[in-house]
């Protein structure tokens, strides 16, 4: 028996990136992902960032480990 598969298995994601995406240029926001591998400097490139532009932007990071 073939079962149609007629819809991406992220659509849903997919529509909430839009949004998100759109949300963000509306409100000329910069947003980034970052992801790499344990040990690869993520996490110093970020306080160095944070640092350097401290009174210059408004930041904020949201962490979530997978």
């Amino acid at each position: 028996m073939k079962v149609p598969l007629n819809k991406k298995i992220l659509d849903k994601n997919e529509e909430c990136a839009l949004k998100n995406s759109e949300f963000f240029a509306t409100h000329d926001i910069v947003c980034m992902n970052v992801i790499s591998s344990p040990g690869s400097g993520k996490t110093t490139i970020l306080s160095r960032t944070i640092r350097d532009l401290t009174g210059k932007t408004k930041i904020a990071v949201i962490e979530g480990d997978i």
